[in-house]
């Protein structure tokens, strides 16, 4: 036998404006909107190289990241991709 379930149905939609239906026909309507997907940039592998540099360097390195960062410029891991590719075309 069927077992009997006590539930029921609530058959009552949700009010809407007969200008919402009229946008909802033309295609207009609040819950159309896409986010637009940003472009990824391809994963550059990385990894950790200990190096020895004098601490005004590195405070100096410091103070560049951070002021790149409020403009929205480059990541301290890129500006030191940049330098040391400086210093190989300067030493090859």
């Amino acid at each position: 036998m069927a077992k009997k379930t006590n539930f029921s149905f609530d058959n009552s939609l949700p009010q809407v404006e007969a200008s919402q239906v009229e946008d909802f026909k033309k295609g207009v309507s609040d819950t159309t909107v896409r986010p637009i997907k940003k472009e990824t940039k391809a994963k550059v592998m990385r990894s950790v190289k200990g190096l020895r540099i004098r601490t005004d360097l590195q405070k100096d390195f410091d103070r560049l990241v951070f002021e790149q960062k409020q403009a929205g410029g480059k990541s301290g891991p890129e500006l030191a991709d940049e330098a040391i590719e400086l210093l190989l075309k300067a030493y090859r």
